[in-house]
């Protein structure tokens, strides 16, 4: 609103047509925008555990975002951050500045093809951060929010 920005919430776009650097966007309910600069900002879909009950668990133990809402809930507290790619390294080290301890768990043999080089090395030079590659979560577990997390290393079956 500082920047003179108008929102219109919830609206379909039925069509778009650009005529010289301007869109028209006709909305539902046949409203018309004008813009120089369409942003589509359709949403995030997460990628979710492959364990059975792991939606009884959602924003009350287990989340999908490292902010520092998800920062006070980890304070001091040993967390599990599960993925190869960027956002999860930044996630890592992110928490590791205010968890006990954080387990980053990662399906493959390393995060080497999926993620930034810098990330990769401020991970490893961390002391409150420990990688388990080639690991999986196969348990939740917790009432009434999650409490404890069983994980599978696939080399050796632990």
């Amino acid at each position: 609103m500082k920047f003179g920005v108008h929102f219109a919430i919830s609206r379909e776009v039925v069509s778009v047509n650009k005529t010289q650097g301007i869109y028209k966007l006709m909305l539902a309910g046949e409203h018309s925008l004008l813009a120089r600069s369409v942003v589509v900002a359709s949403g995030a879909r997460y990628r979710t555990l492959d364990v059975k009950n792991y939606r009884d668990y959602e924003n009350r133990g287990l989340y999908y975002a490292a902010t520092p809402m998800e920062g006070l809930l980890c304070k001091d507290q040993e967390v599990i951050v599960v993925g190869g790619g960027n956002s999860a390294g930044q996630a890592s080290l992110f928490l590791s500045g205010v968890a006990k301890h954080v387990h980053h768990i990662v399906r493959g043999p390393s995060f080497a093809s999926s993620m930034s080089q810098y990330l990769i090395s401020r991970i490893e030079s961390s002391r409150r951060i420990t990688v388990h590659t080639n690991s999986e979560i196969i348990a939740l577990k917790g009432k009434p929010s999650l409490n404890h997390v069983t994980w599978l290393d696939k080399e050796n079956g632990q």
